[in-house]
């Protein structure tokens, strides 16, 4: 199978942790920082010149117990996994049988390297005030597995597909994992919200609610017999009520040259 530019593509290092856990030594971490391997000079004995490597992140160095050979070529294969995952966007169950792992530790593994980037980069991708065209942030749940039995993340984006805030979904709790993900976006950003776009589930009208008649919430209807169909909604405070003023049309209501 070809990986176009898998070096270039994946700019990554993966390694493995010590194999025992349990020794004082600081050197022995538990390290799990990719990407984060740099050199850190030689160890010289009688017959042998070798590399040190050390972790930027944590200063955990690896001695003896990693050959960089065997490095080299966990890395390459762990590469090519998510090349398949993220790149070919190849099924979980192909791949954990071509490269014979489990599916549920290939799901597992997808997550937590997923939630390891968001995390390194946590500065860039949440904390960064970001601009808000024409005020519309788009808000859907994601899947890391298959659809019904994996971890799900809110993920909310602006309208040049920028990702504003993400957070998991804590089971039986929807409504309040869609509200704490939303108020992760900086404030900056999210006064400026006017269209609220998301699919139909019911949640996310607490957003809309938020801000009252400010701002239009647009739902995107998915379901096999209702796919195209979207609803547009606006609600207004009365007392201790909302009055909910629905436009139910289809997409194809915007088409050019559509009255």
């Amino acid at each position: 199978m070809s990986y176009p530019d898998l070096d270039e593509i994946l700019r990554i290092n993966f390694f493995s942790g010590p194999k025992k856990r349990n020794l004082k030594s600081t050197s022995q971490h538990m390290c799990a920082h990719v990407g984060s391997i740099t050199w850190d000079g030689f160890n010289i004995s009688e017959h042998n010149k070798d590399h040190r490597i050390q972790c930027s992140q944590c200063g955990k160095r690896f001695g003896k117990d990693l050959d960089m050979i065997e490095l080299l070529l966990y890395q390459e294969k762990i590469k090519k996994i998510l090349y398949e995952l993220f790149f070919y966007k190849y099924p979980l169950t192909g791949i954990a049988t071509r490269w014979q792992i489990p599916q549920d530790k290939l799901s597992k593994f997808k997550k937590s390297f997923v939630l390891q980037v968001f995390q390194q980069n946590s500065e860039i991708i949440e904390q960064k005030t970001k601009d808000l065209p024409r005020g519309v942030i788009l808000g859907d749940e994601t899947y890391m597995g298959s659809w019904g039995n994996s971890n799900a993340e809110i993920v909310f984006i602006n309208n040049d597909y920028e990702t504003l805030s993400t957070g998991p979904v804590e089971v039986g709790e929807l409504k309040e994992s869609i509200l704490k993900a939303f108020n992760k976006i900086p404030e900056a950003c999210r006064k400026k919200l006017k269209i609220l776009i998301t699919d139909g589930e019911p949640s996310y009208k607490a957003i809309a609610k938020i801000f009252g008649s400010k701002v239009i919430h647009v739902a995107q209807l998915h379901n096999k017999d209702q796919r195209g169909d979207i609803i547009i909604s606006r609600f207004r405070k009365l007392g201790p009520h909302f009055l909910h003023y629905k436009i139910y049309t289809q997409w194809k209501a915007f088409y050019h040259d559509k009255h």
